[in-house]
């Protein structure tokens, strides 16, 4: 399992990055649109929401709110700050009581909003920033490695549970471990960037750190809802790894905050 699941990673990432670099910012914005639509599929599937016809409306809804949030281009840093209230108040539903099924109007509307909000947070910093595809790299990079490190920290020391009604495998342990992973390569990786510029190279870190924080609340959500909806995985087209959601789970959230701070804080 653990073996398909590296070779399954090794493959996103080739690709991912490959797209990253190699297609034009309209171009990779379509390859984040289907990935979103997917997504909204299987969260379609997972939620069994308006019935069958929801393969159909959560998709197709979802392009037109990603559509009219690039049209309205001029609104990107408000779109960046709804998306970062919008996981403030997911993250504060974390602390609630687990429920069976929820209301369909109610999925949808998470679906339509989250997905394209993330989607046009990793646009935005491509299309509109001069080094927006190395700002993306370091985005996905810092996900993966929050997402690896609390997997093995966790593996290795975990003994106290995290979220125990939502995500019974994850450990506080292997949290820290995965924020303190994060936290030290960005301070290496910022004194690299800004040799001497220790208060740059601080601020960077301390954004990583953020971000990793969010990363784990999307993760969290994900698990949430389909513990909500008593499914094991979103879906099974990515070996080892389940569905589309549970590789974008942390990227949805951290998307928005990721965009927001290269902007404020780190431009």
């Amino acid at each position: 399992m653990l073996k398909q699941r590296i070779i399954t990673g090794i493959v996103i990432v080739l690709a991912l990055f490959t797209a990253l670099f190699v297609l034009p910012p309209i171009g990779f914005f379509v390859v984040m649109l289907i990935i979103g639509i997917l997504g909204s599929i299987e969260w379609a599937k997972m939620s069994k929401s308006v019935g069958a016809i929801g393969l159909y409306v959560f998709p197709a809804v979802m392009v037109v709110v990603a559509a009219v949030l690039e049209y309205y281009f001029e609104f990107n840093l408000l779109y960046n700050v709804a998306g970062v209230l919008i996981w403030l108040i997911l993250a504060a539903s974390l602390a609630g009581t687990v429920k069976d099924g929820e209301k369909s109007w109610i999925t949808l509307v998470k679906v339509v909003v989250v997905i394209p909000l993330a989607v046009f947070s990793v646009y935005d910093l491509l299309a509109k920033h001069p080094d927006g595809a190395y700002w993306l790299a370091t985005m996905f990079i810092l996900v993966g490695i929050a997402d690896c490190a609390a997997y093995f920290a966790g593996r290795r020391f975990g003994k106290t549970k995290l979220a125990a009604r939502i995500s019974p495998g994850k450990t506080r342990e292997g949290l820290f471990g995965g924020l303190l992973a994060v936290w030290g390569l960005a301070l290496a990786g910022g004194a690299v960037v800004w040799e001497g510029d220790y208060s740059k190279m601080l601020v960077f870190a301390g954004v990583c750190l953020l971000c990793a924080l969010f990363s784990v609340v999307g993760d969290l959500y994900i698990s949430l809802q389909k513990r909500i909806h008593h499914v094991k995985d979103s879906g099974s087209i990515l070996p080892g790894h389940g569905g589309i959601l549970d590789r974008i789970d942390s990227t949805l959230a951290v998307a928005p905050v990721y965009a927001l701070c290269v902007k404020l804080v780190l431009n």
